[in-house]
């Protein structure tokens, strides 16, 4: 625990934008172990007098279009999934993963629900439902299903599936 204190001190004093280049890096669990522990040390993380962005009640709060793109592993996927997503009238607050950056992982609380377009995306997911309150939508295809899905689950709470097959596909 206090070697992982002590990493995550020195990851905080490096630059904002950090590239990693790796060939056995479990992405699943380093989108996970952001979700669980950058977010809520973050020193950045906006309070103001109304809430913190880190409370079930914030997100409760957020406008149902405002969608966190979880799990995207090439800029092809988040360009297509960014272009969807804007043309069913959401809002893309924040991209995990590829394309991505720092400021879409202190501020990921503040979105109504998740959109998970890999497997990679699942473990934040469940994270970011435990700690906030916020649903998810697990899709390996982007059409109305997942339009659907959304907007129910930004009303309702309550997460879904739909494990059709997609361009990028599920294990």
């Amino acid at each position: 625990m206090e070697k992982e204190q002590d990493q995550l001190r020195r990851i905080r004093r490096l630059p904002l934008a950090v590239q990693l280049a790796t060939a056995g890096l479990d992405g699943a669990a380093c989108l996970a172990y952001v979700a669980r522990h950058c977010a809520a040390d973050c020193p950045t993380a906006p309070v103001t007098s109304q809430c913190c962005s880190w409370q079930a009640d914030f997100t409760a709060a957020a406008p149902p279009k405002k969608i966190n793109l979880l799990g995207v592993i090439s800029p092809e996927q988040r360009r297509d999934a960014v272009r969807f997503l804007q043309r069913q009238g959401f809002i893309v607050h924040g991209v995990w993963g590829c394309g991505g950056d720092f400021d879409d992982l202190v501020r990921a609380g503040a979105a109504a629900a998740n959109l998970v377009v890999t497997a990679a995306g699942l473990p934040a997911a469940a994270v970011l439902q435990e700690r906030f309150g916020q649903p998810y939508v697990a899709a390996a295809a982007l059409n109305d299903a997942v339009t659907a899905a959304l907007k129910l689950a930004a009303a309702d709470g309550r997460s879904r599936y739909l494990p059709e097959e997609g361009e990028y596909g599920w294990d």
